[in-house]
């Protein structure tokens, strides 16, 4: 006899629906600006739906960019 475990049901008030056509737009637009909003001393690479942001930390300022630029995105 083989039992399966079912998680409960959950209703999720933030995010955008799975399979819904406005999905990859919206992907689009926030993915777009986030190179707007990241300071220049922090470098950005972007791929498919992954983003890393990363710096080197080499006086405090830029920490305070990096941890600005975070808090953004």
């Amino acid at each position: 006899m083989v039992f399966y475990r079912v998680s409960a049901v959950l209703r999720l008030t933030i995010g955008v629906p799975q399979g819904i056509v406005l999905g990859p737009l919206l992907f689009l637009m926030f993915i777009n600006d986030v190179c707007c909003v990241v300071s220049n001393s922090v470098f950005r690479k972007l791929f498919a739906d992954d983003i890393k942001i990363y710096t080197d930390v080499s006086v405090y300022s830029t920490s305070l960019d990096f941890q600005i630029s975070l808090d953004y995105v």
